[in-house]
């Protein structure tokens, strides 16, 4: 829920214009491709949930094959200004 607080204050429209999509990061099956959801609510859970791996296993987006998840990796570390700290996670 964090991540869509952050996505409801200009997160969600920076991570359009800088990342765009589709095509997705597809970390999770909740996100997207989900016929229950709307375009709005497939975006936006979308973004909450790359932001989660951003949060919680960032080697996951920046090795991903999926090109979408490289870029989102590079996004959120760029949107969190000490995106260098996820690689402690690493």
């Amino acid at each position: 829920e964090w991540a869509h607080l952050i996505g409801n204050n200009g997160g969600y429209e920076r991570f359009r214009k800088e990342v765009g999509v589709p095509p997705y990061c597809n970390v999770s099956g909740y996100s997207a491709n989900n016929p229950n959801n709307s375009r709005r609510k497939e975006y936006n859970e979308h973004f909450a949930e790359v932001m989660t791996a951003f949060v919680t296993e960032p080697a996951s987006l920046k090795n991903h094959p999926n090109s979408a998840c490289r870029k989102s990796f590079e996004f959120f570390k760029k949107f969190f200004k000490k995106g260098d700290r996820a690689k402690e996670c690493m």
